[in-house]
């Protein structure tokens, strides 16, 4: 184990093939706020970087019209299903507006 600030780094951190593997592992679910409108787009995906880059791009209709987006806030699981219920949880008109309140320094940004 190593010592990285307050963090503790195990062996397969500490590996940089081991990192991606754990990194590649997690299922995210995401929170993109539209520079155009405002609007906010709950998501979530195995790949953040990739899925965000396809909302930019255009490449996800449900999106595509109010391009660019910026990622406000993310939250990451091991278990796809417990991403999954997160992700329906959000688009909950109450818990979004939870959240909106949670981070709403993170939209200024």
């Amino acid at each position: 184990m190593v010592q990285l600030g307050s963090w503790r780094v195990g062996p397969a951190e500490q590996d940089p093939a081991m990192r991606d593997e754990v990194v590649f592992s997690m299922f995210y679910v995401y929170v993109l706020k539209s520079n155009v409108n405002g609007d906010l787009y709950v998501g979530s995906t195995q790949d953040l970087r990739e899925r965000f880059r396809l909302h930019n791009n255009g490449k996800v209709k449900s999106t595509k019209v109010n391009k660019p987006w910026t990622l406000v806030y993310y939250e990451a699981y091991k278990s796809k299903e417990d991403a999954t219920k997160r992700e329906f949880e959000l688009k909950i008109h109450a818990a979004k507006n939870r959240l909106k309140e949670q981070i709403k320094n993170s939209f200024e940004i």
